[in-house]
């Protein structure tokens, strides 16, 4: 079951989040509530121990899920604003921890001997 205190915490989140659109009316409502919900799946279901690197990454899947959602829908990718926020808050993160991962590997000297290659003498 859970604490009233962590129910309520994020009722108020949300609340918050919901009122300041109000606030600021070129902020599309749509984009928000599905990238806040993306940020929120993703605070939620983290592997990360620290506290403080969770919340960081929440900021930046909300950032990150509002403004990739247009670009999803132009694409044709989806026709709902919440739906594409949501899904790109949910997964930015985690496929740009992926590919920092996979960038400490690559041999820099390697590629770039492939894209700029040297004439034979």
């Amino acid at each position: 079951m859970t604490e009233p205190t962590s129910t309520s915490a994020v009722v108020v989140a949300t609340a918050t989040g919901i009122g300041l659109t109000a606030l600021f009316p070129n902020v599309d409502g749509n984009a928000l509530i599905g990238s806040f919900a993306g940020a929120i799946l993703f605070f939620l279901i983290s592997k990360e121990p620290h506290l403080l690197s969770r919340f960081a990454y929440a900021f930046v899947s909300l950032i990150m899920g509002y403004f990739l959602a247009p670009e999803l829908i132009n694409k044709g990718y989806f026709q709902e604003m919440a739906v594409a926020a949501f899904l790109a808050s949910t997964c930015v993160v985690t496929v740009t921890l992926a590919l920092l991962e996979k960038l400490k590997t690559v041999d820099i000297r390697a590629l770039l001997d492939v894209i700029f290659p040297r004439p034979k003498k």
